[in-house]
């Protein structure tokens, strides 16, 4: 009686999924054969994978981003919790570059790398609002170039007001805070008042602001979100296009002390692309 020698079949790592995926040449089998172990094949790779590869190229290269992503933003928790250290992260950027969405993705997705999270819009509010003293109504937010700025004595008075919540708020709560292994996330900042002073109803000099925010507690990553002023007016249409690029420029010259790393990003981008690069700044750091 002939000898029939089983068919040879090879093992190689597939093109894009880290998983085996089993080669028969098919010209060595018969037919009930052939399909049989291509059956057997398909299984094994549906096993291995856990689910359906996407057919799509642009499905693919999503799923790929997401991955990398979530690689990335795990290997940064793992590291913070590893260092037990707190962050100070402070976003800027013109209106309309998506701060407030930026900020909220980054919490809800450090919320458990952290021993606690601190969320603040503009200034630490240690401190009452300035105008609720001399009973001023708070301005319009859909216009915040629609009131023309206070004198300049008023105008100083208020800066050393907010100088002074800064000053105290930033070492009572954001360095506690940050000493204790939690996250602080601060929208605009002091510096925003060197970029838009008028926003605050302030005639001041911009080189003054800087000099006083070079005093308080550094944050040790800055996000510079930017984007080209006609996108920004489309979100948000609050500033004409030439204070928006104005803006952008003003930002690119403000200095920051040099132990705090500067990370400047595409505001066009997808928000989960941006946390993306967050994360991976957070993690080297």
């Amino acid at each position: 009686m002939r000898r029939v020698s089983s068919p040879r079949v090879a093992i190689r790592p597939a093109a894009t999924e880290q998983s085996a995926v089993l080669v028969t040449p098919r010209s060595r089998l018969g037919g009930a054969a052939c399909d049989s172990l291509l059956r057997e094949r398909e299984n094994l790779v549906e096993q291995l994978r856990g689910h359906r590869r996407p057919d799509h190229p642009r499905e693919q290269q999503r799923m790929g981003r997401g991955i990398v992503g979530l690689r990335r933003r795990r290997r940064a928790a793992a590291t913070l919790r590893r260092a037990g250290k707190g962050s100070f992260v402070l976003i800027v950027g013109p209106d309309g570059c998506g701060k407030s969405t930026l900020a909220w993705k980054l919490i809800e997705e450090r919320r458990g790398d952290y021993a606690k999270v601190l969320h603040m819009h503009w200034r630490p509010g240690l401190l009452p609002r300035p105008g609720g003293l001399v009973g001023l109504k708070a301005g319009d937010p859909t216009d915040p170039h629609g009131q023309e700025p206070h004198g300049q004595v008023f105008s100083y008075a208020l800066l050393a007001y907010n100088w002074l919540d800064f000053f105290l708020g930033m070492w009572l709560r954001i360095v506690p805070v940050r000493a204790n292994g939690g996250l602080v996330v601060m929208e605009r900042g002091w510096m925003d008042i060197a970029v838009d002073p008028r926003r605050y109803h302030l005639a001041v000099s911009s080189k003054l602001v800087e000099s006083l925010g070079r005093l308080l507690p550094s944050p040790e990553l800055v996000i510079v979100l930017e984007a080209d002023p006609r996108i920004l007016r489309d979100r948000k249409a609050e500033l004409p296009l030439g204070e928006l690029a104005r803006q952008i420029g003003r930002w690119r010259r403000i200095s920051f002390p040099s132990r705090t790393k500067r990370l400047v990003l595409d505001a066009s981008q997808e928000p989960e692309r941006l946390l993306d690069h967050v994360a991976h700044a957070l993690s080297v750091m």
